[in-house]
């Protein structure tokens, strides 16, 4: 199906922020560190859509992560990248 993207001035570090508090609880359970590095960088994106594509990448980093592990999520601008 399709749907409608509710495009504006996003925070990606606030975008981060919230997937990583997400994904915490399971962190957690492994003893897996989220170590962030996050500038106040802004895109123009679906906020809502963001975050759900970064809660699936912490979930997965973290699936496959082993106990005891850490996941390094830094960020940086690229020009306009």
């Amino acid at each position: 199906g399709k749907f409608a993207l509710e495009c504006k001035d996003t925070s990606v570090k606030q975008a981060i922020t919230q997937a990583v508090e997400t994904v915490l609880p399971l962190a957690d359970e492994r003893r897996i560190k989220i170590e962030l590095d996050l500038p106040d960088l802004h895109c123009f994106a679906d906020e809502d859509r963001l975050i759900q594509v970064l809660v699936n990448l912490l979930s997965n980093a973290i699936k496959y992560s082993p106990d005891d592990a850490h996941i390094d999520v830094s960020l940086e601008d690229r020009g306009d990248m």
